[in-house]
């Protein structure tokens, strides 16, 4: 949306970026709807939207770390470790 990348330049790669994105994105809401209302299948559903999150905080930050953009980079070092804490607090119960 920001044009930072064409569409041009990998296309496929994109399209696919992006439709991870949105799935993680979705199935994270979904399943901290569930939790919130205590249903059974959040309690599935969350260690998966979680570990798509995982996945994608570790992976995201080489587009930053490639750029020499640390300060980026360490954020998205934050979120691996808030993101680590969630699955295991998710885990205790």
């Amino acid at each position: 949306m920001t044009n930072q990348v064409s569409a041009d330049q990998k296309p496929w790669a994109i399209s696919f970026h992006i439709t991870g994105e949105f799935t993680t994105a979705i199935l994270l809401i979904a399943a901290a709807v569930g939790l919130w209302l205590d249903d059974q299948w959040a309690k599935i559903l969350a260690p998966i939207a979680l570990g798509m999150l995982l996945y994608t905080v570790i992976v995201s930050p080489g587009y930053y770390a490639q750029l020499n953009n640390l300060p980026m980079v360490g954020v998205f070092l934050i979120l691996v470790i808030l993101t680590v804490i969630a699955i295991m607090t998710l885990f205790k119960y």
